[in-house]
C-alpha cells in the first residue's frame, strides 16, 4: 500500500486561512525586495498572528453583550420604583 504524503501549505494559503489578503506577509527582508522574501519569516509572521475572522467574531460578540448589558441597566434605571404598600401588595410610584 503506498504511503500518503501531505504537502505543506504555501504562505499564501496560510494567509488566506488566517483571513489576510494574499501576500500580506511578503515584505522586504534583510535587504532583499519583497519578491525575494523567503518563506520562513512569512510562516513565522503568520504563526505569531491571530485569525482576523475569529477576532472579528469575538469582538462582535463582546460588543453585543456590552450593548445588551447597557440596555438592561438602562431599563432598570428607568423603570418605576416598586414598594410594598401597607395592604401587603406592590405599588408603583
Amino acid at each position: 500500500m503506498p504511503e500518503a504524503v501531505v504537502r505543506r501549505l504555501t504562505p499564501r494559503e496560510c494567509e488566506r486561512l488566517m483571513g489576510f489578503p494574499d501576500d500580506w506577509t511578503r515584505i522586504p527582508y534583510r535587504g532583499k525586495p519583497a519578491e525575494k522574501c523567503p518563506d520562513t519569516p512569512r510562516y513565522r509572521a503568520i504563526g505569531n498572528s491571530m485569525a482576523v475572522p475569529v477576532m472579528r467574531w469575538i469582538g462582535e460578540r463582546i460588543q453585543m453583550v456590552e450593548e445588551a448589558r447597557e440596555r438592561a441597566t438602562g431599563a432598570r434605571e428607568n423603570a418605576p420604583e416598586r414598594r410594598e404598600s401597607a395592604r401587603g401588595g406592590d405599588e408603583t410610584t
